[in-house]
């Protein structure tokens, strides 16, 4: 695996059968994850988020024992790591880097609703 540097894009494109990746960014602080796509759009998503929906053992059994919510203080992405062709080793703050999230797996997450999506403001 290797590192993604945080000032910087990645300097390789990832691809898998649902999303072409051009660069990876982690946002200021280490606060959330922007992902380019080749197609020139944006994903984003907040540390929180991926702690959250983290897809390692530890983090499924967070969910299941409806401990998913109870995000550490001040959580934050300290480092990114290189899986391959096809993923990213996300480390947190909290000391959790179990973690490795597939390409698809990052799109689908970008995709979810969340509540401000239901929310009417004029």
């Amino acid at each position: 695996m290797s590192a993604i540097p945080s000032e910087r894009a990645a300097a390789s494109t990832s691809r898998s059968p649902d999303i072409e990746i051009g660069g990876v960014q982690m946002q200021v602080a280490g606060k959330g994850l922007d992902l380019a796509l080749a197609d020139g759009g944006t994903l984003s998503l907040s540390a929180e988020t991926l702690w959250r929906e983290c897809p390692s053992a530890q983090g499924k059994m967070r969910r299941m024992n409806g401990a998913a919510d109870l995000t550490p203080p001040g959580l934050r992405i300290v480092a990114l790591n290189e899986v391959g062709h096809y993923a990213l080793n996300i480390v947190f703050s909290d000391g959790h880097d179990r973690g490795i999230y597939p390409w698809s797996y990052l799109l689908s997450l970008s995709r979810r609703p969340r509540v401000e999506d239901f929310i009417i403001t004029e």
